[in-house]
């Protein structure tokens, strides 16, 4: 098979070599491309997540603080009436 003056084969094909350099370049920009969708979908998840663990925490912060104040409440009631119990036998 005889070649053109551009150094291609005389049916307009460029070589293999040619052809699979095309190829290649073609697979590593598909490849970028996903691997930027990935990071990009890996990023989100994460911000997502990051949101969802602070506003867990938020919540156990409020539910301890909750149970604290009802603690401490208990605990005055308690002593309160055991206040009492010594000034009436003392004035008793």
């Amino acid at each position: 098979m005889g070649r053109s003056e551009a150094g291609m084969p005389a049916g307009g094909q460029k070589p293999t070599k040619d052809r699979a350099k095309e190829q290649s370049s073609q697979v590593a920009q598909g490849a970028a491309y996903t691997g930027q969708e990935l990071a990009h979908a890996a990023v989100e998840q994460g911000t997502h997540v990051v949101q969802e663990a602070g506003q867990k925490a938020r919540g156990l912060v409020e539910q301890a603080q909750a149970e604290l104040r009802g603690q401490a409440g208990e605990q005055q009631k308690r002593a309160a009436a055991a206040h009492r119990r010594r000034a009436v036998a003392v004035d008793g």
